[in-house]
């Protein structure tokens, strides 16, 4: 491989965390925000989860599969609010720079930004249709709420003359009613087209967090108000139940099945609070159908977590830590979804049409022919680019590769805290059968003389020249001090 092949793969492994493949190829970092969260949403279409953070950056994990898809920054300045497109992989973008606010809607699955709406104030709200048709703006100025396109951001000349500021708005699956809360407590529904008020009533002032329950009849808000949970009829306004969390941080509910966890952070601990939203109460979700308690066990989260923000979708509970890394429930706990985030390769190794990394037992192997020598650095030849992954039976920590002729490759422990510290000699047709042969590593230094021998060095000081298909020790030399060897022929 020539050297400038080299130094740009030196420059991908200098910020490696590891590869995400796609079908247009991408490298992408598998690790979370720098700094804290602002938010945190699953796209149901897609199955993901989007965050964003005061780094400017939005994020897109698969959980199903541990992976990061898209990393990347769309200001230089804190996101205040992110809000998803249910129909499409996109989302809006609510971000500030010298008091002036912009609305932003950008396609995670390009990294490309679609359209802006710049507003001079904080917008009280922002809110897709149920389909994607229109995204709404609560406005202070005037009108009181903007209605955009949402496939271009054309604004349109809908709702032009509504009395009051609102503070949510929803708009269902027909697309032509606009539901709107304002902090005074009343709740209006509004014609798109012709703006004609189709019903009005009246409920608790000053709520937060609505949202439209998809259960049953869909007639169900969910809100809160500082550390208290409400249910509420949103056709006459009536309180159906409500719940008080002393020391709530975060709530989230999943809006088609009820289910909620509210986490709760105090001077003992952190917990959360799971419950469910049955026959329009709040029910302890540990109880299953049975009404024994009013209140649910909390369920304690390891300190070291330090979560800041949950989302419950799909009977699973999500957190994110202040330091912007995803963590789920597991047979332990909790557990960090993107798993590999920190693998970082101890030795690489190149030959012919393929790049090689490897980090105690697992060894990554990237081929695309962009690593032959006649590509010439041409990056376009990454877009062919496969990644396998194998395992061997190493038990060391660290470990270094050679490639031999013939698709095999020579694995060593580099670190003495294995039991058997040795070479292992693996088939790529078949790695399940490897040979491993001189137990008198851990090595400090592997070299490949030719197609059958090995130069070795090992921490006692030992320099051996080897063959490399039996492991037989040809010629040996040992004296004290010796750190480093070089062969000539």
């Amino acid at each position: 491989m020539n050297i400038d092949k080299k130094l740009l793969l030196t420059i991908i492994l200098s910020m490696f965390v590891i590869i995400s493949v796609s079908a247009s190829y991408q490298i992408v970092l598998q690790s979370g925000h720098e700094g804290m969260p602002t938010n945190l949403r699953w796209h149901e279409k897609t199955h993901t989860i989007v965050s964003s953070g005061e780094d400017g950056r939005l994020i897109v994990t698969r959980p199903g599969d541990h992976k990061v898809l898209h990393r990347f920054r769309v200001t230089s300045d804190r996101i205040h609010d992110i809000e998803l497109d249910p129909s499409n992989e996109k989302t809006a973008v609510i971000t500030s720079n010298n008091g002036l606010y912009k609305v932003s809607v950008w396609d995670w699955s390009k990294e490309e930004k679609i359209f802006d709406y710049e507003l001079e104030s904080e917008p009280l709200f922002t809110s897709w249709s149920a389909k994607g048709r229109y995204l709404t703006i609560g406005n202070l100025g005037s009108p009181s709420v903007l209605v955009l396109e949402g496939r271009t951001g054309r604004r349109l000349s809908y709702l032009q003359r509504l009395p009051s500021l609102y503070n949510a708005g929803y708009i269902g699956s027909t697309e032509t009613i606009l539901m709107t809360y304002s902090v005074s407590g009343s709740i209006r529904y509004w014609d798109i087209r012709s703006s004609a008020l189709k019903l009005s009533t009246e409920t608790l002032a000053n709520l937060q967090g609505i949202k439209v329950l998809q259960t049953d009849s869909k007639t169900t808000l969910f809100a809160y108000k500082d550390s208290t949970l409400y249910l509420v009829n949103r056709q006459t306004g009536a309180v159906l139940d409500q719940l008080e969390i002393p020391g709530m941080a975060d709530v989230s509910i999943d809006e088609k099945n009820g289910e909620l966890d509210a986490l709760v952070v105090s001077l003992s601990g952190t917990t959360l609070h799971g419950y469910k939203v049955r026959n329009e109460r709040f029910l302890p979700r540990d109880f299953g159908g049975n009404n024994l308690s009013s209140d649910a066990t909390p369920l304690v989260v390891d300190p070291g977590l330090n979560p800041v923000k949950v989302l419950r979708k799909n009977g699973k509970t999500y957190l994110i830590s202040r330091s912007g890394q995803l963590f789920t429930e597991s047979l332990t706990g909790f557990s960090q979804i993107v798993n590999d985030r920190l693998w970082i390769p101890d030795s690489m190794a190149f030959s012919d049409n393929s790049f090689y990394l490897s980090r105690g037992n697992k060894v990554l192997i990237f081929t695309s022919d962009f690593f032959r020598d006649s590509s010439k650095g041409n990056i376009e030849k990454l877009n062919d680019i496969k990644r396998e992954e194998i395992f061997t039976g190493s038990l060391a920590s660290e470990t270094g590769i050679r490639v031999l002729p013939g698709e095999v490759i020579l694995q060593w422990d580099i670190s003495g805290d294995g039991d058997e510290n040795g070479i292992r000699r693996i088939r790529l047709s078949d790695p399940d059968d490897e040979l491993l042969f001189q137990k008198s590593g851990p090595f400090t230094k592997i070299d490949v003389l030719d197609d059958g021998r090995l130069l070795t060095v090992n921490r006692s000081g030992t320099v051996n020249i080897m063959n490399s298909l039996t492991g037989e020790i040809e010629s040996s030399y040992s004296a004290l001090g010796i750190l480093d060897s070089a062969y000539s022929a």
